[in-house]
């Protein structure tokens, strides 16, 4: 495949995780759930296949460019080549902190990764972010 496609697909993962933080999720079926971690394994498989590589810098820029350019509502540009090795991760807790998922698509997100230890450790990531982010709520209130 081509740079131009290898970006575009990178892309197209950007924004769904964009979009998975979003109210849009609202919209969401299973299907999209499944075609949404399609992506963030293709990502993950960008970012193992360019291990070592001569263009992996060149990749990384390009990365960057693209995260810069793109108009982006919920996620910030922190996404580079090596955060793409955990897309699946970053998915699943986007939508594990979403309260505008479905019921119907949540259970079949818990139900996907039911057996897999990431989903445990993305909960735990999850509860303590939002742990952290109450205690300095309260931190900030009270001085």
């Amino acid at each position: 495949m081509s740079l131009d496609g290898v970006l575009r697909n990178i892309y197209t993962y950007i924004h769904l995780l964009d979009t998975s933080g979003l109210a849009d999720v609202s919209k969401w079926n299973k299907e999209a759930l499944d075609n949404a971690f399609t992506w963030a394994y293709y990502c993950e498989e960008v970012n193992h296949q360019s291990k070592g590589k001569p263009y992996k810098a060149d990749l990384e820029e390009y990365i960057k460019e693209l995260v810069t350019k793109a108009k982006l509502k919920n996620i910030n540009g922190c996404l580079d080549l090596d955060s793409l090795g955990k897309a699946s991760s970053w998915l699943r807790q986007s939508l594990l902190q979403n309260r505008h998922l479905t019921p119907v698509v949540y259970e079949h997100l818990l139900m996907k990764f039911k057996s897999n230890e990431a989903l445990v450790q993305d909960c735990c990531e999850v509860a303590q972010t939002k742990a952290a982010c109450l205690i300095l709520e309260t931190f900030k209130h009270s001085h």
